[in-house]
């Protein structure tokens, strides 16, 4: 965020413009214009004391407020059209949040089944179209989701396995 104290006049000279952030464990900035990066949504209590060449000093203080953006959720997968009992691995690290972490990754495989975590791995139990979506949460609580369509086939004769493995 862009700080500027331009607006601030004096009948003499201004020598110093020193910038605290009360609420927060911050040090203190110095210079007419400041950038600052907050790392949570809020709002917050900036402070700004001018002093003058003879000495005489005043302090403004305002309230920032901080919006939260969005994550981004974004997933693969190892297999979009698997065949019932196959194993999937399910991924979604390439999710992010721009102005904090993510805290949570939700897995709906559209059949009943919710998992949690980064990476997952899941079987369907028959064969249907599934609608899979993923939920990310980010530390302030918002949320994105995202959403793959999962055909589950049957196995095509000499073209694949299904089970615990193939047979020559």
């Amino acid at each position: 965020m862009h700080l500027s104290a331009s607006a601030s006049r004096d009948d003499v000279a201004i020598l110093s413009y020193t910038w605290s952030f009360p609420d927060e464990d911050a040090e203190p900035c110095t210079g007419m214009e400041i950038e600052r990066r907050y790392e949570k949504s809020g709002t917050y209590a900036v402070q700004l004391t001018v002093v003058d060449s003879a000495g005489q000093s005043a302090t403004v203080e305002t309230v920032v407020t901080v919006d939260n953006l969005s994550p981004i959720a974004s997933c693969r997968f190892s297999n979009d059209a698997p065949v019932p009992e196959e194993g999937v691995l399910f991924d979604g690290s390439a999710s992010y949040d721009a102005d904090g972490e993510l805290i949570d990754f939700i897995w709906d495989f559209g059949d009943g089944t919710v998992q949690r975590g980064t990476r997952v791995s899941h079987a369907y139990d028959a064969i249907g179209v599934y609608t899979v979506q993923l939920t990310v949460v980010d530390n302030s609580g918002a949320t994105a989701s995202v959403t793959h369509t999962m055909t589950v086939h049957v196995a095509t004769p000499g073209g694949g396995c299904s089970g615990g493995g193939c047979r020559g």
